[in-house]
């Protein structure tokens, strides 16, 4: 039994809006009598994501060097903590200020669908087209049908294309 067109895309639609975060760990080292750079990790997340720091650990060594966490946002620079909740566009840096190590693991979690994104057709006249492409190269897009895709001679890519019908 085929699942109606609406519930698929539905269905798409949540899967987008529940993806798992990942994480990403930064971290930096320099050793005693090294150069006068300064190391610096750094990353950076789109509008669409949401960065949290959920650990941070440095030398316990008393001669070792201060880390800092530095967030990137809006043209302005500001010194984090290593729990603190950024939303996109950002970037976050680990610095350390001479001899040492630290490192910083944060999480960074997609966010919903963008309504912009979802199509809804509403009841009444007009509707739209739906149909389903696939592409090997991103470029050059070609109809393709609902069904198992295995055993293929080269990736594929799938997207689906909605063209509003107006009555």
């Amino acid at each position: 039994m085929k699942a109606p067109l609406f519930l698929v895309l539905a269905s798409l639609l949540a899967v987008e809006a529940v993806a798992d975060p990942r994480y990403v760990t930064l971290t930096v080292k320099q050793i005693t009598g090294a150069s006068d750079n300064r190391p610096v990790a750094e990353m950076s997340i789109d509008a669409s994501e949401t960065l949290e720091g959920v650990a941070y650990v440095r030398e316990l060594n008393p001669s070792a060097a201060l880390a800092r966490i530095e967030v990137m946002k809006d043209g302005l620079t500001i010194q984090a903590t290593s729990t603190s909740i950024v939303a996109g566009p950002a970037s976050i840096r680990l610095l350390l200020d001479g001899p040492g190590q630290a490192f910083l693991t944060v999480k960074v979690t997609p966010g919903p669908a963008p309504p912009d994104k979802a199509m809804i057709i509403p009841a009444g006249p007009g509707g739209a087209v739906i149909t389903l492409e696939c592409s090997t190269n991103l470029v050059n897009w070609t109809p393709a049908s609902s069904g198992v895709y295995t055993n293929l001679p080269a990736a594929k890519f799938f997207r689906i294309r909605t063209d509003r019908i107006n009555p």
